[in-house]
Order: structure tokens, then sequence, then C-alpha cells
């Protein structure tokens, strides 16, 4: 079987007791990814409170809430700005109160235009990131080259 090189920093991020972002391209990734990693991860009633938190958000909960929620009782979440202000803040507050370890999100999670980003040992800000820099992640306690993607 392939290894998947996002499960497997997800898996040594929970292995490890720490949260991550995991940020992509699009909504779509983002629900993607986050339903991804939530089916690869073992059931846990550590996050129930959280998950009904979120599938109940809205007075008529849709198909994106169920999906949300399902996430979310494994610990993982997605945000985009496809959700309500009311879902997007119980995300935010139940990450950093670490009742969710993962959020799959895309990059207007956190990113504003003077965000800086480590490379090769340098900062750049966001507006004059060029695609050609190159990225690193850490993994087992190493620096892993990623490529980057608008």
């Amino acid at each position: 079987m392939k290894s998947n090189p996002t499960l497997d920093l997800i898996n040594e991020t929970l292995h490890r007791n720490k949260q991550a972002l995991v940020f992509v391209n699009s909504k779509r990734s983002a629900e993607k990814t986050a339903e991804d990693i939530a089916k690869s991860l073992l059931d846990s009633n550590k996050y129930i409170e959280i998950s009904e938190k979120l599938g109940s958000a809205l007075s008529r909960p849709t198909s994106q809430c169920s999906k949300l929620s399902f996430c979310a009782k494994k610990g993982v979440a997605f945000h985009h700005a496809g959700l309500m202000s009311k879902q997007r803040e119980l995300i935010e507050e139940s990450f950093r109160n670490n009742e969710i370890k993962i959020i799959c999100a895309t990059p207007t999670l956190c990113l504003s235009k003077d965000t800086k980003i480590w490379h090769n040992s340098n900062e750049t800000e966001i507006s004059n990131w060029k695609i050609s820099n190159r990225l690193f992640s850490l993994s087992s306690g190493q620096l892993v080259p990623m490529k980057a993607q608008k």
C-alpha cells in the first residue's frame, strides 16, 4: 500500500499529542482532506460534544454540517469561506481549546498579506511569495522539502 505523506504527518502529530493545520487550495479540497483524515482515524468519544455543536450550529443543518460533524467526531475539521461565521468561530475556538486536533483549511484561515512564511532559513511576506520559493514541513524532527501550490 502506498504511503500518504499527509496522513503520515497527521498520525505523527496525533501520536505526539499535538495539533496541525493542513493548508489546501480550495474549499472542496479542505472538506475532502478532512474527510479522508477522519476516515483514517479510530472512533473516539472525546469529540462527541464538539461534533454535536458543529452539526447543529445552524437552525437548518445542511449536508456540509453533517460532513463537519462526522469529521469532528474524530477531532478533525475543515475551515473555509463557505462556512457560516458561527461554524468558523466554533472550529477556531475548539482548536484553541485543543478540542479539535486537525484543521484542513484554505489559506484564508490565517494568512493576511503581511503574514510571513519561513523557507530556506528566510522569511517572506505572503504578498511577495513566489511559487518557485522552496518550502519545508517538519516531519520526524527533520525538514522535508515540499512543492508549493498556488
